[in-house]
C-alpha cells in the first residue's frame, strides 16, 4: 500500500539517527509510524508484493534526476578545486594526465545527467518501463562518473585534500552516498538485462 501521512499525525515521530560518514547536511533521519491511522481515501496505490508495478515507471523516471542532482554538484565543485590546484602545477605531466581524466569523467557525468532530465521530459512522458530503465542506466553512469571525478580531484590536490580543513574532504565523504540510491549498480544491471530480454524487470 502507498499512502500519505501528515508529519503531525498522531503516532508519527522522527528518530534522530542520521549519524553518517557523508551527506550529513541532509538530515535524513528515519521516520517511525506507530499505531498510525490511515484512512481508506489516503491509500493512493495498491500493488502485490514482490511484483513490478507500473507506478514504479513514474517514480523512477521522476525521482532519479532529483536524488542524483546533488552528486553532480559535488563532482562539479571537486573539479573546480582540482583545476585551482592544477593551475599551480601545470608543468607536471602527471597532474595534467589526472586533470584530463577528471574532465572526461565530469563530461560523462553531465551527459548522463542531462539524458536523465530529458527522459523525464518535464513530467510529460508515458509511464512505461523503458523510461524507468533509461533513468536507472543513467543513474549508474552518473554515479560512476561523479565518483571518478572526485577521486581524480584528490589525486590532483594531493593528501592535503584529506584534511577536514580542506573542502574536498567533505566532498569525498558525500560522494560515497551515490551508489546506495535505487538502484545500486548490480541490481540495475540485472534490471536492464531483464528488460533487454523482454522479461519482467524483477525476478
Amino acid at each position: 500500500l502507498h499512502f500519505a501521512v501528515s508529519m503531525h499525525a498522531q503516532g508519527v515521530s522522527i528518530r534522530e539517527d542520521w549519524n553518517t560518514l557523508g551527506m550529513r547536511a541532509t538530515g535524513s533521519h528515519s521516520l517511525e509510524l506507530k499505531d498510525v491511522f490511515v484512512p481508506e481515501d489516503a491509500i493512493t496505490v495498491r500493488r502485490p508484493r514482490g511484483q513490478w508495478h507500473p507506478s514504479w515507471n513514474v517514480v523512477l523516471t521522476v525521482a532519479v534526476p532529483i536524488y542524483m542532482a546533488p552528486y553532480v554538484g559535488i563532482a562539479e565543485r571537486a573539479a573546480q578545486l582540482a583545476r585551482e590546484a592544477a593551475s599551480n602545477r601545470a608543468t607536471d605531466a602527471i597532474v595534467l594526465q589526472h586533470l584530463g581524466e577528471l574532465e572526461n569523467a565530469l563530461a560523462t557525468t553531465r551527459m548522463a545527467f542531462k539524458e536523465m532530465i530529458e527522459n523525464a521530459n518535464d513530467y510529460n512522458f508515458e509511464a512505461v518501463v523503458e523510461h524507468a530503465n533509461r533513468a536507472l542506466i543513467c543513474k549508474t553512469i552518473t554515479t560512476n562518473g561523479a565518483t571518478t571525478t572526485v577521486r581524480k580531484a584528490l589525486e590532483i590536490v594531493g593528501g592535503g585534500g584529506l584534511y577536514r580543513r580542506h573542502e574536498l574532504e567533505r566532498l569525498l565523504r558525500d560522494i560515497q552516498g551515490a551508489p546506495f540510491h535505487p538502484l545500486p549498480e548490480k541490481k540495475q544491471l540485472d534490471f536492464t538485462a531483464r528488460v533487454a530480454l523482454g522479461m519482467s524487470p524483477i525476478a
